[in-house]
């Protein structure tokens, strides 16, 4: 190796060093000055080398009295060492060449010298040197520069070409996967083909031909592969907007479904206050008050259990109702008047449009044991139990260990008129289909078979 490759090496890699250990994107003075020096040595030997040959700038700097007289940087050597030192003085600037497609057009040239000279020794170092740009580029020399320009496109991955090589689309995939078998393929097939010519298998005229074929053949498999990999991604892909148009078709028939959902409880609401503004409710206007806030608070419930649940459609009926129980409990001050509720409810996957006329009427129902069972500090319990009992049947009971209430069924306010809770336990009873007994031979208990299936 001759000193001004070895400086020029030296330099070059002194300022990839610098480059990638304090920024990436900023170059020091002392970094542009290695550059610019490489570049100087490599332009000038080159004009040396076109005016002599056999004298460059080795010759012209420095004396030899040995055998190292005759070594000087070949053409080849020059024009990496330009290149590389190029390479470092871009800096990343807007525009259509600075802005890093110049960096990484220099590294390419770069790396097809390097490889070129590699494969010539790799194969026919003769034949190599026969080339004139060639003929004193040492095996290291091309080894030393080729790894350079590895750095070089490794400390800026995102200029150049090899943005296109790191990028995150498919495109940038595909290459990645083809690349080594591409890299690797022909150096691969001309070993095999200078196998075949020094065995005499074939002769030499004959191995161009093989190799043509060859690296066609390899050329249409890797496409073929390729298209293949393709063809798979865009499945993968159009399942993927398939589930997307279906998700998005879901959603749009449940907002419509929420909005039906929305303006049914509205409704809803909208009819406790006309029954309590007509006068059908008993009691104070803070109890009456308290009453329209328990409906109204189960008709959130259900909603809060839809919001975790997975369907969006269903809640559990266990956990719906005791949130419900204890929420009622709670609002009431049942704990401070000796009060408990005891519930046993089976775990079971219960559609929204059931759910809500369940809630209600455990509302109503627990209320009413609430006011009427447990009369002077009285201290009691009040049941609630849930369970199927058939096939696409749900058994629920409310029931307490009070006092009783005369006309079992029902509780009237003045003048005899049914109550607005026992209205809407009557209402919602009939709108799911469901029978419904009382019983008041210990206490009271009213219970409801109601079928699922409808719902």
């Amino acid at each position: 190796m001759a000193v001004s490759t070895a400086f020029g090496l030296m330099a070059c890699g002194l300022c990839v060093i610098q480059t990638t250990a304090w920024s990436r994107t900023s170059q020091r003075p002392g970094c542009r000055v290695l550059a610019l020096t490489a570049l100087g040595v490599a332009l000038a030997n080159l004009v040396l080398l076109a005016a002599q040959p056999d004298r460059g700038i080795d010759q012209l700097v420095f004396e030899f009295s040995d055998d190292r007289a005759a070594i000087h940087m070949s053409p080849a050597t020059s024009v990496c060492l330009a290149l590389s030192a190029g390479a470092l003085l871009i800096r990343r600037r807007r525009g259509v060449y600075l802005n890093g497609d110049l960096f990484g057009l220099l590294v390419g040239i770069g790396l097809f010298v390097t490889l070129l000279a590699l494969t010539g020794y790799a194969f026919d170092s003769q034949a190599l040197f026969e080339v004139l740009a060639f003929s004193s580029m040492a095996l290291h020399t091309a080894a030393a520069f080729f790894l350079l320009f590895l750095a070089l496109l490794l400390s800026r991955p995102t200029w150049g070409w090899m943005r296109i090589l790191v990028g995150p689309g498919p495109g940038s995939a595909m290459l990645r996967r083809t690349l080594p078998f591409a890299a690797i393929g022909p150096f691969v097939f001309c070993g095999l083909a200078l196998i075949a010519v020094e065995g005499g298998f074939i002769n030499a005229n004959f191995r161009l031909s093989v190799m043509a074929i060859t690296a066609a053949g390899s050329i249409v498999a890797l496409l073929l592969w390729a298209a293949l990999r393709e063809n798979a991604d865009a499945r993968v892909l159009l399942k993927s907007n398939e589930e997307l148009r279906r998700a998005l078709s879901d959603r749009d028939i449940l907002l419509k479904e929420v909005y039906h959902r929305v303006k049914n409880n509205l409704q809803f609401i909208d009819a406790m206050l006309a029954l309590e503004a007509a006068g059908g409710g008993t009691g104070s206007v803070e109890e009456r008050l308290a009453g329209i806030r328990a409906r109204v608070h189960a008709l959130s419930l259900v909603h809060q259990h839809l919001i975790g649940s997975r369907d969006l459609a269903t809640v559990d009926l266990r956990s719906f109702l005791e949130d419900l129980c204890r929420h009622q409990a709670r609002g009431a001050g049942l704990d401070s008047r000796g009060l408990r509720i005891e519930t046993d409810i089976a775990s079971v996957p219960l559609h929204l449009e059931c759910a809500v006329p369940i809630g209600l009427m455990v509302v109503e129902l627990v209320s009413n044991a609430a006011k009427h069972a447990f009369p002077d500090g009285r201290a009691g319990v009040i049941s609630v139990a849930a369970h199927p009992q058939e096939k696409d049947v749900l058994r629920l009971s409310v029931g307490d260990n009070g006092v009783g209430r005369p006309e079992a069924s029902r509780v009237r306010g003045a003048g005899g008129r049914e109550s607005v809770g026992d209205m809407i336990v009557r209402s919602l009873v009939a709108q799911l289909d469901a029978e419904l007994e009382t019983t008041g031979a210990d206490g009271h208990e009213v219970v409801m078979t109601i079928p699922l299936a409808r719902t």
